[in-house]
């Protein structure tokens, strides 16, 4: 937020213009709370001489012992709490999340005063904004409207926190993981699509584990090879370092693709790369430089994986594409599921231990890990089911003679 502000005399507050918002800002003190900490009002207008009015009447209000309100929007103080106390300490992937989401919100909340915000407003405006499928996102945003409405409470703008109210569905019940087998990835590394690169996308998936982002987002500086005196590769490995994301929407309603870094700090990892693999990928990379030099202009010559001009992928684009053609051939799998057939590859090798399969998948909790592993105990749990009938077929077979 940039500030023009203005200092004024002893208890007449502060004033600033706000460009983000177009709006004057006035911040007055209210008094203290119930313990004893100190609190201000934030009150905004359009014009300068309406701030000022504004403010006399808070004051007025304050001399005669009235509670002073704030008329302050949720759009405003929403785009306020974001800039002043979110966006400084946020990766830029989850900037875009964080404003794709609040956004959603504000489209049918974003006019109400601040001041006058229940908890039944902001039920209702939850569930106008994602229906009772999108679990994920009506989590999501109700933990961010109680963080910003925490801070309203504490920066002395509302009383109360009308989000700790705010109740969620029925949480869905967990997809059940469709483990591809051998036959799946075959399938899928050989199926035409309109993708050139098709191929090494499911091939690298396969020896990586990477999440889409990062997969459609990784250039050529990002993998490094030894050469034996031949020329033949001995051995590689892959810096996993940014990550495709799909950005802010724009005035035509398509949204802009971002070059970010990786979801985490922990997804910034080296993965060690098979030689079987770095063959096929030196040969991709031959077949893309021919491509290049026929082609007038290719947008990103420094990307892997790029549609047939070289401009990026769309990540929306490339999970159409994967989930019409798996369809198509009957496999269930998913794409994320891809990524977690990683995951119960590494620990049916029995050489792994959890922090090994965190590391591979990038993740920054060893819960998110955990969590994995409730789809691999479910195919566990099949299997050892199909033991026990063989093992009491057995026994009743003998009963039997």
């Amino acid at each position: 937020m940039s500030k023009e502000s203005k200092r004024r005399s002893a208890g007449d507050g502060t004033v600033y213009y706000s460009e983000k918002l177009g709006r004057w800002i006035g911040q007055l003190s209210a008094g203290k709370n119930h313990l004893g900490k100190r609190q201000r009002i934030t009150i905004s207008s359009r014009s300068r001489s309406g701030l000022q009015a504004k403010m006399e009447e808070a004051q007025e209000q304050a001399r005669s012992g009235k509670t002073i309100s704030s008329n302050i929007s949720l759009s405003e103080w929403l785009q306020n709490w974001f800039d002043t106390y979110k966006r400084p300490h946020l990766r830029q992937n989850t900037i875009v999340s964080y404003k794709h989401i609040l956004g959603r919100l504000e489209k049918h909340l974003g006019s109400r005063k601040l001041s006058s915000l229940t908890t039944s407003d902001l039920q209702d405006g939850l569930y106008a904004a994602f229906s009772a499928e999108q679990y994920r996102s009506l989590a999501y945003t109700r933990t961010l409207i109680r963080m910003a409405m925490a801070k309203a409470v504490s920066e002395g703008l509302i009383a109360r926190n009308p989000a700790d109210g705010i109740e969620l569905p029925r949480r869905p019940a967990r997809k059940r993981f469709h483990k591809p087998d051998s036959h799946a990835w075959r399938k899928l590394y050989e199926a035409p699509t309109p993708l050139s690169c098709w191929p090494l996308l499911i091939l690298t998936e396969y020896v990586t584990g990477l999440r889409r982002s990062e997969l459609l987002a990784l250039s050529w500086q990002d993998f490094t090879i030894a050469f034996d005196k031949n020329g033949q590769p001995v051995s590689g490995h892959l810096d996993v370092k940014h990550a495709l994301i799909l950005g802010y929407l724009r005035p035509d309603g398509s949204r802009q693709l971002i070059m970010a870094d990786t979801k985490t700090e922990n997804s910034a990892r080296r993965l060690a790369l098979p030689i079987s693999y770095l063959h096929v990928l030196l040969e991709y990379k031959n077949w893309q430089d021919l491509c290049k030099k026929l082609n007038q202009s290719w947008e990103h010559p420094e990307l892997v994986f790029t549609a047939e001009n070289g401009s990026y992928i769309n990540p929306s684009t490339f999970s159409s594409i994967f989930t019409r053609t798996r369809r198509k051939l009957g496999i269930e799998t998913t794409f994320h599921g891809l990524r977690h057939d990683m995951a119960t590859s590494m620990k049916h090798a029995k050489r792994f231990d959890m922090k090994d399969i965190q590391a591979q998948l990038g993740h920054s909790n060893i819960q998110t890990t955990l969590n994995i592993y409730t789809h691999i105990d479910e195919e566990n749990n099949r299997i050892i089911s199909d033991w026990l009938d063989e093992r009491s077929g057995q026994l009743l077979e003998t009963q039997g003679s």
